[in-house]
Order: structure tokens, then C-alpha cells, then sequence
């Protein structure tokens, strides 16, 4: 198999965590309703979901350090799979929580896994470029989730997004089996004294939490946005889900070009602090939108936001694993799993925001992007990956 059907095939199961998650987003109003409960509770489905999905990783990674990628993949896509079927028929919000719950363990495994088959099969040098070209894969998957979501809450039911997810996932189970795996050079152990060696290892590394603390705040900067968005734009489902399809699609594509042709002259620092940036000023643009009664400006600032959040990762990616050769599974989960927990808190915190005006949003993500930036730079850099083992 070649490098690009690799990544192809990668990318689409890499991205059934984060449909999951977005394909739902239009659908938050009219599952109340069917349900009748409150929008607190169906947004804490979602908070649910990335409960399941950032704890599972801590599991998923160490374990496939020591019996390979394609088991542990194969397990969490069925259990994901069994859970979406089990939303999909569900008559009360607390029947929902539970399979939401499950459905994100399941989807922990192609949060965390993807990441250790990608290092696996490139190179040092491949990373930072297919990374890129793994964005552009993105860019024909993951936005099209609210878009697909809108149109089926609308014309269908809200039960709808979770049958389509069943398919996705079906289709995923027969793509790892096609995907070649590389054998472990040195199986890990897998018990408790070796998983709390390898964690603290992990998580105590300088490199690692520099990198990793950017890539869990530019992810929950990301995310929050399906939280709050239909609400701050008053559009229907469908046209909600259009509206984030348009604005991500070029959104996506800049921040990747823009990503594999500077990250080489300006290296990763830079590139990090550039994201953090946008991030900033797209946050601003919505208190300007807020202050002026302005909401087509929220346009330009989901714009923004989501190319800052795309292009931090990228850099991210390629430079918080460098330490962990022999511990990339372990490693892989802890950063996916720091990765989902910022979506979680974040996320949070969003649903304990009002959300009559989008004034306590803005200030939140700008505030989140300004000390993650500000922290980021006046950490020390480190001369060598050497020098920190």
C-alpha cells in the first residue's frame, strides 16, 4: 500500500471520533425536545462523549505498545459501533448519556491509535508534510459532519446522525483490516507498575508538556464552537450545518498550506504562536459582532478561529512525540487523551456559560488562547531532545 492510500485510509478512521462529536451539534435542540429535557442535559451527552473518548486513550495506547495496533483498533470501532446503534434507538435523555458515554470509550481507540500507525509507517523528516496533507484529508471528512448532521435532524429525525455513524463505523472495521501493520520492535509489559513508569515518564518530559499543553488548549478552542454556535447564529439545523461546512472547508485548506510551506522557514515555535494568534483575533472579532449587532462578522471569526486551531496541531504532532521511540502507543494515548480532556473542560465550562449573549464566550477563548501563547513563549526552549532524556 502505498503512502497517500495509507494516509487516506488513516484519515477516515482517525476522523470518526471527531464526526461523531460534530455530526451531532445541529441536533442538540430537537433531541431536547424529543426527549423532553433540557438543552443542559443534551449538551452533557457531549461532555459525556469526550469523557469516554480522553479517559479511554490512557488504556488504548499502552496497549498497543504491547499487542500491536490492529486489535485494540478493532475492538473500540465495534464498541463504537454497538453504542451509535444503542443511541439511535433511545427514548430518554438518560438512556443517551449512557450510549454517548460508550461511544466515546469506543472512539478513544481511533483518537489515540491512528497516531501510533501514522509515526510508524513515516518517517522524521515525512511527518510535519503528511501531517499536512492529513489536514487536507480532514478537509473532505470532518467538516461535512454538521453539514451531513443538519440536513438529517431536519429531513429525517435526530436519530437520524446516529444510524449514519453505524454505517461510518462499519465501514472503518473494514479499513483496518486492510491497513499493514508494523511489528513491534519491543513489546511494552502491560500492568499497573509498568503503565505508572511509563506514564510519568511521559507526561514529566519538558518537550511533551510544552507541546502537548498547545495542542489540548487550540483543540478545546476548536470544539467549543459546536457547543454554542446555533445558538449565537439562530439558524436552523440544516442551514447551521451548512454554515460550519463553507466557513472549515477553506478555513482547513489555508491553515495546511499554510502550514507546509512556512513550517520549514519558520519552524514550529513560530508557526504554534501564529495559530494561537488567530485564535485571538477571531475571538475578538466576536465580541466585536457581539457589541456592534453584528452576526454575520461570527462568519469571519469561526473563520479565524478554526485556522489558528488547524494549525496548531500539525506542529504540535510532529515535535511532542521526538522523545518517545520505543513508547509511541503509551505516548499517543496520553497526548490524545491531555488532547480530549482540554476539549472537556472547555466544553464545560461552555455549557455553564449563558448563552443570550456571546460576550462570556469570546472573553473565555481569548483568555484561553492568550495564556496558552503566553506561556508557550516564555517556556525554555529545549536545546535537544537529548539533552531532556
Amino acid at each position: 500500500m502505498n503512502k497517500m492510500t495509507f494516509l487516506a485510509f488513516l484519515t477516515a478512521i482517525c476522523c470518526l471520533g471527531g464526526f461523531a462529536s460534530d455530526i451531532n451539534a445541529p441536533s442538540l435542540e430537537n433531541i431536547a425536545t424529543s426527549l423532553n429535557t433540557s438543552i443542559d442535559s443534551v449538551q452533557l451527552t457531549m461532555t459525556l462523549y469526550f469523557t469516554g473518548r480522553s479517559l479511554s486513550q490512557l488504556i488504548y495506547g499502552p496497549l498497543t505498545d504491547s499487542i500491536g495496533r490492529q486489535k485494540p483498533l478493532l475492538f473500540g470501532v465495534a464498541l463504537f459501533l454497538i453504542a451509535s446503534i444503542f443511541a439511535s434507538f433511545s427514548s430518554q435523555v438518560e438512556t443517551l448519556m449512557l450510549a454517548r458515554l460508550l461511544q466515546g470509550l469506543g472512539a478513544g481507540a481511533t483518537a489515540c491509535i491512528w497516531r501510533a500507525m501514522f509515526l510508524d509507517h513515516y518517517d522524521k523528516d515525512e511527518i510535519v508534510v503528511y501531517s499536512s496533507y492529513l489536514q487536507m484529508f480532514i478537509l473532505f471528512t470532518l467538516p461535512s459532519a454538521p453539514l451531513i448532521g443538519g440536513y438529517l435532524d431536519t429531513h429525517v429525525s435526530w436519530s437520524a446522525p446516529f444510524i449514519f455513524m453505524s454505517i461510518y463505523a462499519l465501514i472503518c472495521l473494514f479499513l483496518i483490516t486492510l491497513l499493514p501493520e508494523k511489528p513491534l520492535d519491543e513489546p511494552q509489559p502491560f500492568n499497573i507498575k509498568a503503565l505508572t513508569t511509563q506514564y510519568w515518564k511521559i507526561i514529566s518530559h519538558p518537550v511533551f508538556l510544552r507541546y502537548i499543553m498547545c495542542a489540548s488548549a487550540s483543540y478545546g478552542i476548536f470544539i467549543s464552537w459546536f457547543f454554542v454556535g446555533k445558538a449565537f447564529t439562530q439558524l436552523p439545523s440544516d442551514d447551521f450545518g451548512l454554515y460550519c461546512f463553507l466557513t472549515s472547508c477553506p478555513a482547513i485548506y489555508i491553515a495546511s498550506q499554510t502550514n507546509k510551506r512556512f513550517i520549514h522557514k519558520l519552524g514550529a515555535d513560530k508557526m504554534i504562536q501564529l495559530g494561537f494568534s488567530l485564535t485571538i483575533i477571531g475571538s475578538s472579532i466576536v465580541l466585536i459582532s457581539q457589541a456592534l449587532s453584528l452576526p454575520p462578522l461570527l462568519f469571519l471569526a469561526f473563520f479565524l478561529i478554526v485556522i489558528g486551531s488547524m494549525i496548531i496541531p500539525a506542529c504540535t504532532f510532529s515535535k511532542a512525540f521526538e522523545p518517545f521511540e520505543k513508547t509511541t502507543g503509551t505516548a499517543a494515548g496520553i497526548y490524545g487523551s491531555l488532547q480530549q480532556l482540554g476539549g472537556f473542560i472547555i466544553g464545560l465550562g461552555i455549557t455553564l456559560l449563558p448563552e443570550s449573549t456571546a460576550y462570556p464566550y469570546a472573553i473565555l477563548i481569548l483568555c484561553i488562547a492568550a495564556a496558552a501563547m503566553i506561556t508557550f513563549r516564555i517556556s525554555l526552549p529545549q536545546q535537544s531532545i537529548a539533552d531532556t532524556k
